[in-house]
C-alpha cells in the first residue's frame, strides 16, 4: 500500500507511521512488475492485483488500488500495463538470482523478454545482449554499449521496513524490461 499518495482523497490518513511496510508509489509499481514476473516463473497461469480501484478511500484502512477513487491512475497502473504487454503470450519463464540481481527470462514466440531488478541498497550495472529496454512504467531507455552488448543500470532497492535488519529490503528496486 502506498503511503505517500497525497493526490488520493484522504491520502494523509495513510502514512508511514500507521503502516508496518511503508511503501512509496514507485515501490508499489516495482512490486507489481516483480510479482507478475515471479508468478510467471513459478508457473502461475493467472494472477490478480488487489485492488484495481481504491473504493471509498476515506472509509478504508488502506488505499491499495491501481486507480484512485477519482479515476486517476497511480504509477502502478502504468507498471501493470507494461508487464502485461511485455509478458503476454509467454510459454515458460525462469527466475535466477546472481548476487543482488534477480532475473526472470520469459520465452515468447519470436524471442525472449528479460526482467531485471536489484535487491541491494546500491546501484548495479549488468550486461545484456539486447539494446531494447523499458522502465517499469513503459518508458524507452537508452542503453550504453558494453563490449558485445549493452549496459543496464539498475537502481537500488529502497523499501525497508522499520523492523528489517540494516541492508535488507522487502521489495527490489525498479525493474527494467529488456526485449
Amino acid at each position: 500500500m502506498p503511503v505517500n499518495d497525497t493526490a488520493a482523497p484522504c491520502g494523509e490518513r495513510h502514512t508511514p507511521a500507521t503502516e508496518p511496510f511503508p511503501t512509496s508509489l514507485r515501490e508499489q509499481a516495482a512490486f507489481a512488475v516483480q510479482a507478475l514476473a515471479s508468478a510467471a516463473a513459478a508457473g502461475y497461469q493467472r494472477i490478480g492485483f488487489w485492488r484495481m480501484i481504491d473504493g471509498l478511500s476515506c472509509q478504508q484502512p488502506g488505499i491499495w488500488g491501481a486507480i484512485r477513487d477519482d479515476d486517476s491512475p497511480r504509477p502502478v497502473a502504468l507498471a501493470l500495463r507494461t508487464a502485461i504487454h511485455a509478458f503476454s503470450g509467454f510459454s515458460q519463464a525462469q527466475l535466477t538470482r546472481d548476487g543482488a540481481v534477480t532475473t526472470v527470462v520469459l520465452d515468447k514466440p519470436g524471442g525472449q523478454v528479460t526482467v531485471l531488478w536489484n535487491t541491494s541498497g546500491a546501484p548495479i550495472s549488468v550486461h545484456v545482449s539486447s539494446p531494447r529496454a523499458q522502465t517499469m512504467l513503459g518508458e524507452d531507455m537508452s542503453l550504453a554499449p558494453d563490449g558485445d552488448g549493452w549496459r543496464v543500470d539498475l537502481e537500488p532497492a529502497t523499501a525497508h521496513a522499520p523492523s528489517d535488519p540494516p541492508g535488507t529490503f522487502y521489495l527490489g528496486g525498479p525493474p527494467v524490461v529488456v526485449s
